[in-house]
């Protein structure tokens, strides 16, 4: 069985974590601490704060540079489920764009034409790990326009392109640490800025409404406990001290996999590796279906929320076709870090097989 994502688990992991367990403390402190402080060196950050899940950093994020209920945020129309939630939960409201066909990520040029007075802030995803010259788009028009810009980063933690550095961009970052990300804790997330009154504020949210609370056995605010153990973080931290050479491991995979499959795979414009593997393919279902009939586990990943059921009443009546495109045609093919050229020569030997079958 070839797993769509599969982590890479090393012997430093395992010594990490069981230091951590011999400490006997688990709870938030000193390795969440350090964890924080090397992901905010590492994305060119001043401050950098765990939390339990990328969901919950985009909600926090949100909350934390002044949006409230009903304000208007602009997001990409198609990707995973939790971006949407994460926004819909505290109420904002939500308007869609179009992503860009030829690489699935919002698409500059249409964002420029939906923003008006009442938009407060825009949610950029660097789909597929991209930094490239449509996230500078973006920030140009947020910075021209005076509009908040919130930094999906999930899957371009460590990405470097020149003088860029993934989650850098925006007023503020988020990464996400779940299982198919380049750094896991299982289940996390992290967000980060350069501006001390949203870290106080975000660090008053995931913990009780009050940074200092358990100092003065009062709050001044509400807030919960979202907070990332030191369990998890020792975890991330074993894995975030050779993130370089997971980038590299997976670069090559993926240019091995594109070579293999004649340059099918989407590329991203930066230039660089695409973090997920994805062809877009007429006869998607057929070729999902078939590559998992051979223990390929290929899959349809994201979806364009226009189309997701509780959605629908609001935004099936918009038109998409970069999102429509990618919901009809996009196949996601195994792409972890733990998997083998042995594999990758499998998968895109059935791929071509099918694709050649139905052509």
């Amino acid at each position: 069985m070839i797993p769509l994502s599969e982590p890479k688990i090393t012997s430093a992991d395992i010594r990490y974590v069981t230091d951590q367990l011999k400490s006997n403390f688990f709870g938030p402190g000193k390795t969440n601490e350090e964890f924080s402080k090397k992901l905010a060196k590492i994305t060119n950050r001043k401050f950098a704060i765990t939390l339990s899940s990328g969901t919950v950093a985009l909600t926090i994020a949100a909350l934390a540079i002044g949006l409230k209920k009903n304000d208007e945020i602009i997001i990409p129309c198609y990707g995973v489920f939790s971006v949407i939630n994460a926004f819909a939960t505290i109420g904002l409201d939500i308007k869609l764009c179009d992503i860009n066909p030829e690489n699935g990520s919002m698409d500059a040029r249409k964002l420029e034409k939906l923003i008006s007075k009442k938009t407060k802030a825009v949610c950029f995803i660097s789909f597929l790990g991209n930094i490239g010259e449509d996230l500078n788009r973006v920030v140009s028009i947020c910075k021209k326009k005076k509009i908040l810009l919130i930094h999906d980063g999930a899957w371009c933690l460590g990405r470097k392109i020149k003088k860029k550095i993934g989650c850098s961009q925006g007023d503020i970052s988020i990464t996400s640490f779940s299982v198919p990300k380049i750094v896991t804790t299982g289940q996390g997330g992290a967000i980060m800025t350069n501006s001390r009154r949203i870290r106080d504020r975000v660090m008053g949210l995931i913990d009780q409404g009050d940074k200092n609370w358990r100092k003065k056995n009062n709050i001044n605010s509400i807030g919960s406990n979202l907070r990332l153990s030191d369990l998890n973080a020792s975890f991330g931290l074993s894995q975030l001290s050779r993130i370089n050479l997971s980038h590299k491991i997976r670069r090559k995979n993926f240019k091995l996999l594109n070579r293999l499959l004649n340059d099918r795979l989407i590329k991203t414009l930066d230039n660089d590796y695409s973090f997920q593997n994805v062809i877009l393919a007429k006869e998607k279902n057929k070729i999902i279906k078939f590559l998992r009939s051979k223990k390929i586990l290929a899959t349809n990943q994201y979806n364009l929320y226009s189309k997701l059921n509780f959605y629908k009443k609001k935004y099936n009546r918009l038109k998409f076709p970069g999102g429509e495109l990618w919901a009809s045609r996009a196949v996601y093919l195994p792409f972890g870090i733990a998997m083998k050229k042995k594999s990758i020569i499998y998968t895109a030997n059935l791929t071509n097989k099918i694709l050649k079958n139905l052509s």
